[in-house]
């Protein structure tokens, strides 16, 4: 997978606003309400409510180390009035909320990787954790041949950034705008020291 990467080194009380732009305007037919866990058997099932039935799929994506599961609803803001849910579950240890644009994206929290499923059920998503670690049978699977894509093929189809901008709001923040081609880009922000990371997984730069 190949990730952008954009490092900015935050300078004493300032104030840094990142503003993600797309292609799409910023409108918010939909909100998340609010979130559960329950275990059932050998699943973790994991519910997040919505206003409205969902107009597509959110796009989601895993981290191994820590290991996490981003899910990503467009169009969607956040009405659940905070934005940390503990679980301590077996697998399932918390849940964490924000809002990104115009999309709002919900990150689980794991104790460790593990498989999952995703449901659309008329105004939920469910996301099915599995609470039993698959033990390695030491067989050897065996594939059928992949149809590989061109590798210029494969770039083409990526999502990539088009421009990023460096501008002063109107109350005295630093803003840094980056134009996406797609909102299909996988995002994540996180400060390490006096620095603050964004990744943008699966995008290319020009």
């Amino acid at each position: 997978m190949i990730t952008a990467r954009w490092v900015k080194a935050l300078a004493g009380a300032a104030t840094m606003v990142l503003v993600l732009a797309s292609p799409a305007a910023l409108a918010q037919n939909n909100q998340v309400k609010q979130m559960e866990a329950n275990v059932l058997g050998e699943q973790t099932v994991f519910t997040i409510d919505l206003q409205g039935p969902l107009a597509q799929k959110p796009a989601d994506f895993t981290t191994q180390n820590p290991a996490k599961i981003a899910i990503d609803f467009f169009d969607t803001g956040f009405a659940a009035g905070r934005a940390q849910y503990e679980y301590g579950g077996k697998v399932l240890k918390s849940a964490n909320v924000m809002q990104i644009g115009d999309r709002t994206r919900v990150v689980l929290n794991l104790s460790r990787s593990t498989t999952y499923r995703t449901e659309v059920r008329g105004n939920q998503f469910v996301v099915m954790l599995d609470n039993v670690q698959q033990a390695a049978t030491g067989a050897v699977p065996t594939f059928a041949p992949a149809t590989t894509m061109p590798t210029s093929a494969m770039a083409a189809n990526r999502p990539s950034i088009r421009n990023i901008d460096f501008r002063r709001g109107g109350d005295g923040a630093g803003r840094v705008v980056v134009d996406l081609s797609s909102r299909d880009s996988g995002i994540n922000i996180a400060q390490q020291g006096q620095n603050l990371v964004v990744d943008f997984m699966g995008t290319s730069v020009p």
